[in-house]
């Protein structure tokens, strides 16, 4: 036998773990700042040594390269920001992700479109990827922020 459940008793079923799930976010803030602070500057430490390697490693280049302009970007969100208590906080934000997927999509076809150009015209893969950066550089800062593509950005 099938049971259908309607999305007024999901909501009612799941809505004590989600309580208790964000009241432990809350309990472990202090250590959660500090690992993401942590996280941050490892990030940032490997994304220099990423940028050196593209320089000299005129493969890792290429690889980077394409890599870079075939994929589309992600935003990077904090579990506990996002609005699960109540089904209006809930379409709101599936329509902020299906937004932010839309200009996603128009970045990496925009990626796609100058890595080609560059790749005609015999641009080394070192060359691509700083001009893919460049791109990157040119986008809103709330974009280069979600995408983490600001650790980057602000390094070149």
């Amino acid at each position: 036998m099938i049971t259908m459940i309607s999305s007024t008793a999901n909501y009612v079923t799941y809505s004590e773990p989600i309580k208790d799930f964000r009241e432990r976010m809350k309990a472990e803030k202090p250590f959660s700042d500090a690992k993401k602070q942590a996280d941050e500057l490892l990030a940032k430490e490997s994304a220099k040594k990423m940028l050196a390697m593209i320089q000299s490693d005129p493969q890792f280049a290429e690889q980077m390269a394409n890599t870079h302009a075939f994929t589309r970007d992600y935003e990077l969100i904090d579990l506990a920001d996002v609005p699960i208590e109540s089904e209006t906080g809930m379409n709101e934000y599936t329509q902020h992700v299906r937004n932010f997927e839309a200009k996603a999509n128009d970045v990496m076809n925009e990626r796609i479109q100058l890595y080609n150009k560059m790749k005609t015209n015999g641009s080394t893969g070192a060359e691509i990827f700083n001009g893919l950066v460049a791109f990157d550089k040119t986008l809103p800062s709330d974009y280069q922020k979600a995408t983490k593509l600001d650790l980057i950005t602000n390094l070149v």
